[in-house]
């Protein structure tokens, strides 16, 4: 059984405190009016230990933002929009979870996998990029190839590497991609910058990388949204390329001590 709540009780709920959602939650589970001292008792089944009347002090507060109501004497029940907050929070969570699971990279071929997630995206990006950059954009994107280009192949070279990837992201002028990006590609990736970087210095060409990340800015300025994204799959297909035959070539030992270095 779930209520309505009424339309002038509902409130802005974004900010609940961890004790508020788990009541809710504790609430959501009962199909039938339930009291506080019941809600109480689930509580400290869960090892939360709140007095009664805490609990019915939050329960006020639920009611009052909409997402409880109360039935007469018989105690209260989550609302439609209380229920809709309780599953859309716990499904976020699971989708967490998962994520930091599959994120969570422990070997070479993972990041493999997890670079070619990323030339997907990128590839869109670039196309976006080329149809949405504003001259502020391509100002930024010239300036960190100038600055790759003068310290490529040294330590300092590695982040001017990655953070144009990150400015191309943004020049798609997309919200929702660059939230991906850093979310699920960027900010797992960053810390195997270093190793990547030795591997496509020791097995591939560093000076190509910069002349191939030029070629993607004049795409870009140019309006040439199909070259664009042509040039970031060559570019990064073969970032992959070197990556993947160093995880089949090199001498086990050698990777498991490039990881343990950063991991």
């Amino acid at each position: 059984m779930t209520a309505v709540a009424p339309e002038s009780r509902k409130a802005d709920y974004t900010h609940l405190t961890p004790e508020e959602f788990r009541l809710i939650r504790i609430l959501s589970e009962f199909e039938t009016p339930t009291g506080a001292r019941v809600v109480t008792r689930q509580a400290l089944d869960e090892g939360v230990e709140l007095s009664e009347a805490t609990v019915s002090r939050i329960l006020l507060r639920l009611d009052r933002m909409g997402l409880t109501t109360r039935v007469e004497r018989k105690g209260r029940l989550v609302t439609e929009e209380g229920r809709q907050l309780v599953d859309d929070t716990q499904q976020s969570r699971l989708i967490h979870d998962e994520l930091r699971h599959a994120l969570n990279i422990t070997d070479v071929s993972q990041l493999v996998d997890l670079l070619r997630a990323r030339r997907g995206l990128e590839q869109e990006a670039a196309l976006l990029a080329a149809q949405h950059a504003t001259a502020e954009d391509l100002e930024e994107l010239r300036a960190n190839v100038e600055l790759y280009r003068r310290t490529v192949g040294t330590p300092d070279g590695i982040r001017p590497g990655m953070e144009f990837h990150r400015l191309l992201i943004r020049a798609a002028r997309s919200p929702l991609l660059e939230a991906i990006a850093r979310t699920i590609l960027y900010d797992p990736v960053e810390k195997f910058e270093p190793a990547l970087s030795a591997i496509v210095g020791e097995h591939g060409d560093l000076d190509q990388a910069v002349a191939q990340h030029v070629e993607i800015v004049d795409a870009v300025e140019a309006g040439d949204a199909d070259r664009a994204r042509r040039l970031v799959h060559a570019h990064l297909s073969d970032f992959l390329e070197e990556a993947d035959l160093f995880t089949k070539h090199a001498n086990p030992s050698v990777v498991r001590r490039l990881l343990a270095l950063i991991l």
